[in-house]
């Protein structure tokens, strides 16, 4: 797949004419360029600029048990997710793809997006192509031109306004029966984290939404309510880290807090070695996957939704 193939004005979803480095629009002539290899199609985000060039690197190289047991956990089991739903050689979008997923670049014709030139020109050296967009405008690919839409904690940097118009722009850009694999944070009643926000509801914002562009918190069900209500039919919705064991980032984040709060902070980053990382990541994905389940999905920090577009 050649990106020439499915690439689109983002303004009238027609085709471009390339030269020199520069995509025209043949309908209103507005012309884009590209930077190192990266169509660029936005203005950049200072917020965002550089800062997210975190990439996944795992990457079985055969089928056996062993080496494809970690894709399980590794992210969520984002990878696996993905994996089970999306066909290889796909054509699949990967949606604020920071540095990307090494194991999407070898298995897929992976297009990344993000809004960060500097995240994107990394992930070009996995990732054949790489457009920078503002995802919350328009998509420039052209309508039923991808196999499957996904992406990791880049659903709560939306404003909730904006949700419903992003996913009406993937929902075009999707094949029939194309699908969504989305991880991301969520509004959630978490027993440590609502016990946070009861005794600082700044503090917890300033930690947790302020600090990471958390703009766009929302429950699980009213996630789940949006991409239904876009045509989508919702294969899945897990909801993860439901009680006090949850990933090594909160633990950093609430070990300086006084009592309590801090004292499961401090027990929590005893885990941040190389090696207990890789104990505590695979507990955590043993945990949510039995006992969490028992919880309310409410208490969910983390979901993963995995959904189908419908015709309409």
């Amino acid at each position: 797949m050649e990106i020439e193939e499915i690439l689109a004005c983002p303004n009238k979803h027609s085709d471009f004419e390339i030269k020199d480095g520069k995509y025209t629009c043949k309908i209103c002539k507005h012309e884009y360029d590209s930077n190192d290899g990266v169509i660029v199609t936005s203005n950049m985000d200072s917020f965002y600029e550089g800062t997210y060039l975190n990439r996944i690197n795992y990457n079985p190289k055969n089928k056996n048990l062993a080496t494809n047991f970690p894709l399980n956990f590794i992210n969520g089991g984002y990878l696996k997710a993905v994996k089970q739903n999306v066909p290889p050689n796909s054509v699949i979008v990967e949606m604020g793809c920071g540095g990307g997923v090494r194991y999407f670049g070898e298995r897929y014709n992976t297009i990344g997006m993000d809004i960060s030139l500097n995240s994107l020109k990394y992930s070009l050296e996995i990732y054949k192509h790489c457009i920078q967009t503002d995802i919350a405008e328009k998509i420039p690919l052209k309508d039923c031109s991808v196999d499957a839409v996904v992406s990791s904690f880049f659903w709560e940097h939306v404003l909730p306004e904006l949700k419903p118009k992003i996913l009406l722009e993937i929902y075009r850009i999707l094949k029939p029966g194309g699908k969504i694999i989305f991880i991301y944070d969520v509004e959630t009643q978490n027993p440590i984290l609502k016990r946070l926000k009861t005794k600082d509801i700044l503090g917890y914002k300033k930690m947790f939404i302020d600090k990471d562009g958390h703009v766009g918190y929302q429950t699980p069900i009213e996630n789940k309510k949006i991409f239904e209500s876009c045509g989508f039919e919702v294969l899945s919705h897990f909801g993860m880290e439901r009680t006090v064991f949850m990933s090594q980032s909160v633990y950093k984040k609430i070990k300086e807090l006084d009592g309590f709060l801090g004292l499961i902070g401090k027990v929590g980053n005893i885990f941040d070695t190389r090696f207990l990382l890789y104990v505590h990541i695979f507990f955590l994905w043993l945990f949510d996957n039995s006992v969490g389940r028992l919880f309310p999905i409410a208490k969910s920090r983390i979901i993963r939704t995995i959904a189908k577009k419908n015709e309409k």
